[in-house]
């Protein structure tokens, strides 16, 4: 009797383990899914606005190559953020498809800790590149104000 109870009990201990890890792996899912989604959002932005920065950029700079290059490498880097971004994202998810039951829940909450951090630092890209273009905006806006007043005198 003694043998079938601590049976019992060790079953009973390794399936709340399994329900632990299941949470934590949806929980690494989850947080996964939110960086994705903040980098797809930070991509779609950028596209809208490269195009028409760009395009503001050429019309008042057009022979000035250097204005436009600087421009265009600026959002490069973001481009090359977001690209580094999505690589990682399909790195986390097969490291969470290929996560054996039986890992240590420390390591689990060092994978969640892990992916928090990106997606903080997905929102801080998002952030940044929001900034960057909202300064192209004012000084496309200064350096277009200055042609109009030429343009009056």
């Amino acid at each position: 009797m003694d043998f079938f109870s601590s049976l019992l009990s060790l079953l009973g201990i390794g399936s709340k383990r399994a329900e632990i890890i299941s949470e934590k792996r949806g929980e690494a899912y989850r947080l996964n899914m939110e960086f994705e989604s903040l980098v797809n959002r930070t991509e779609g932005y950028l596209r809208i606005e490269r195009s028409r920065v760009m395009f503001d950029v050429g019309n008042l700079f057009g022979d000035q190559f250097d204005v436009s290059q600087n421009c265009q490498a600026a959002f490069d880097r973001i481009d090359a953020d977001i690209r580094l971004a999505k690589e990682t994202i399909a790195n986390n998810n097969l490291t969470i498809q290929a996560a054996s039951g039986f890992a240590a829940l420390s390591k689990w909450d060092e994978v969640i800790s892990i992916l928090l951090r990106q997606r903080l630092a997905a929102e801080e890209l998002l952030t940044s590149t929001e900034a960057s273009v909202r300064r192209f905006d004012e000084l496309i806006e200064k350096a277009y104000s200055t042609v109009e007043i030429s343009a009056d005198k």
